[in-house]
This record gives C-alpha cells, sequence and structure tokens, in this order.
C-alpha cells in the first residue's frame, strides 16, 4: 500500500513504497538485497531472512537457506505466511534481473509470487526537495521544504538547501505541489449490500480513488461482516490498491432488524445470526460478543439507537 505517513496531494504524482538498500558485492551462490516486482517487493537479509511486501505492507518473512542456486524458504509470520510449508526454489540472477524456478512448493501464493521477474531496486533513499508541507497541526503552510525517505520512513523534513541530501538518495524536484498527512476517513459503508450496490468491483474501485485523493486509512460503519474481513485482508496484504480497512461490528436489539439494510448485509443467514450484525435478545453478555474483535476490525462494536441506555454502558465497558 502506499506510504501511510503521508499522502501526496493529487497534483503530486511520485511512487509511493519503501526506500530500498544500496546493494553490496555478493559471493557468488549468494542472494542479498531488494528486488522488486510491480507492486512486490522481496528482501533478502543477512543472516538468512527474507521478506516480502506488497505495496509496502508486510506479507510474509521466513528463515532463508541457500545452497548453490536452491534456496529453501520457511515462512514464519506474515499474514500471507504458509507456516509449516517449506518451498524450495532454483534462482537465477542476471545482471538486475532475478528469476526463480520451483523445485517444490505447495504454497500457491508464495509459488504465483515468485514465478515473476524481480529486478534489483538500488535505490536507498529519495528526496521529494522544493515542496510546500501542510503538517495537519495548524501551523502555516510552509514552503520550499525537503521531505526525506528511507526504507519506508520519513527520516528527514527540513528547509530544501539547509542539509545536505545524501548522494544515494534519488532526488525529485516537486515544486509547486503540496505534501499532507494521510487522511483518515471513519465514516464510510462498504458492504451494506454486497450483491448489489456494493459489489466487488465497485468496492475496490471506491477504495482506490479515496487512497489516490489522500485517504490512507478507512473505518466502516458496519455491514456484512464476511465481505468486510475480506476486504480488510485484501488491503492488509497488498492484493488491492485500498487504505487499510477498520471496520466495527453492529450489535443491536430486535427492532433494528427489521432495517433492509441490515437484512441486505446478511443475506444467506438468518437474520441477526450472522457473526456482524448480531441479534441481541434475552440475557446478552457483552463481554463474549465484543471480544475478540475481528482482525482488522475497530476494537469498539457499533450499537445503534436502538440498543438501551444500560446496554450501551455494558458495551462500552465490555462487561
Amino acid at each position: 500500500m502506499a506510504t501511510r505517513l503521508f499522502a501526496f496531494a493529487a497534483l503530486v504524482v511520485v511512487a509511493a513504497g519503501a526506500a530500498i538498500d544500496p546493494c553490496s558485492a555478493q559471493e557468488p551462490g549468494t542472494l542479498l538485497g531488494r528486488f522488486r516486482s510491480g507492486r512486490f517487493e522481496a528482501v533478502f537479509e543477512t543472516p538468512g531472512r527474507y521478506r516480502f511486501l506488497a505495496n509496502g505492507q508486510m506479507g510474509l518473512m521466513g528463515a532463508l537457506l541457500i545452497r548453490g542456486d536452491t534456496l529453501t524458504l520457511t515462512d514464519d509470520g506474515g499474514p500471507a505466511a504458509c507456516v509449516g510449508v517449506p518451498g524450495r526454489h532454483r534462482f537465477s540472477l542476471a545482471g538486475d534481473t532475478l528469476r526463480f524456478t520451483p523445485i517444490s512448493d505447495d504454497c500457491q501464493g508464495r509459488r504465483n509470487a515468485l514465478a515473476q521477474a524481480w529486478i534489483r531496486d538500488r535505490a536507498s533513499e529519495f528526496a521529494l526537495t522544493n515542496l510546500t508541507v501542510i503538517d495537519g497541526t495548524g501551523a502555516p503552510p510552509r514552503p520550499g521544504m525537503t521531505v526525506l525517505v528511507k526504507e519506508g520512513t520519513i527520516v528527514g523534513l527540513f528547509p530544501t538547501g539547509s542539509e545536505a541530501i545524501p548522494a544515494t538518495a534519488t532526488v525529485s524536484d516537486l515544486s509547486g505541489r503540496f505534501v499532507i498527512p494521510g487522511l483518515v476517513d471513519s465514516h464510510v459503508h462498504l458492504a451494506t449490500d454486497p450483491s448489489t450496490g456494493d459489489r466487488r468491483a465497485l468496492v475496490e474501485q471506491r477504495l482506490r480513488h479515496a487512497l489516490r485523493g489522500g485517504i490512507t486509512v478507512v473505518r466502516d460503519m458496519a455491514g456484512d461482516g464476511r465481505a468486510l474481513a475480506d476486504l480488510a485482508r485484501a488491503a492488509l496484504v497488498g492484493d488491492i490498491e485500498s487504505p487499510a480497512i477498520f471496520y466495527s461490528a453492529l450489535m443491536s436489539g430486535p427492532p433494528f432488524f427489521e432495517d433492509p439494510r441490515v437484512r441486505s448485509s446478511s443475506r444467506g443467514v438468518t437474520v441477526g445470526s450472522a457473526p456482524s450484525p448480531p441479534k441481541a435478545t434475552g440475557p446478552w453478555r457483552w463481554r463474549k460478543r465484543a471480544a475478540p474483535a475481528p482482525r482488522g476490525s475497530s476494537s469498539t462494536p457499533n450499537c445503534p439507537a436502538s440498543c438501551s441506555r444500560r446496554s450501551r454502558r455494558k458495551l462500552t465497558a465490555r462487561e
């Protein structure tokens, strides 16, 4: 996903993503450094570690064993990891182009990713010069500024010319452009009815437009939890171009479930029986329902107007 720390205004045309370490000389049979393939990034580190990222966000990581031109990948972390399913691939490095040929790998996602050609990225840092910075604190805009980014993190912000830019950095003169912090839209509806107005292709288009417009985080205010969980995962691992997605779990008493929007988001199951939105009837344990929160969801469920005042207090206190 695009760098979370700053979202560039629509007039700023710049490739987002993590910066790359400089490459060092390698002995034959040794794989070390960073490579890119489209929105994906592969990082081979010492001692014997690797990471795969999508749009700057961690996908998987693990231990790397190299024997000659063969490497063995053993995932041990990350949302897309195939833990316990090692994969063996033969690799070839011609100039800056890295290619893999599978020997044995039962992890479909990893195998598909490695089937692409990877290009070494030699830039260690990049500097955006002569920008006007609006930092969101209420301070006046600051023209003529330089933003220095390294490893996907903003490491420097200073008036252009007041500090030296590292010789290894890629420099882009963005005179007349503006940079702002990433925006958060805390009230969106992405999955009220995934079968009609919120079909996947339409929602992905909305999310793509939001990200390109400077929104880096969205919070859905309750819908079909099945669709929302899948969207949140796709955004996290970089399968779709999207802001980070958080979502709330709607909980309510019986009257609210007559609302056609709730019926739409509960298609395929009895209304009120879905994990989200569930119906609160009879003795109801808020703590049991409220935790654990779904991965990527908000920590506080959404209790609409039909919840009683007592229920709201319980929900907030997690009793």
